[in-house]
């Protein structure tokens, strides 16, 4: 008589193999000391950001939509990806566009526009 021996899989993998679990990267925990543990009666935090709300707010929060934010050229993608997130976390359905390398002064430059706008132009 064959024992038949179960094998869990884990994941799906495309070739079939078994995946098994190792613990050798894995770093042992250690618990808290107690003596820096404490029990408190405030409430939980509103919201979970900065309570600033960012880095760029005091920029962001003066542009207007159809201006260009005039930024470092290596940056610009990086402050068009801030300014989608700022605008998406307030709410406002807009577009964001960004050009590293601006004819005029070789500069980047980040602009934002409703989505309304892009039907028209």
């Amino acid at each position: 008589m064959s024992k038949e021996i179960k094998t869990e899989i884990r994941g799906k993998w495309p070739s079939g193999a078994k995946s098994r679990i190792s613990r050798a990267g894995m770093k042992p925990t250690r618990p808290v000391p107690l003596e820096l543990l404490s029990i408190s009666s405030d409430p939980a935090p509103t919201t979970t950001g900065a309570s600033t709300g960012g880095h760029y707010t005091p920029i962001f929060s003066d542009l207007k939509p159809g201006q260009r934010l005039i930024c470092p050229p290596d940056r610009a993608v990086a402050v068009a990806a801030s300014l989608k997130q700022w605008l998406r976390k307030r709410g406002i359905n807009a577009r964001v566009q960004s050009c590293s390398d601006y004819p005029k002064d070789h500069m980047g430059g980040v602009w934002w526009w409703h989505k309304q706008d892009e039907k028209a132009a």
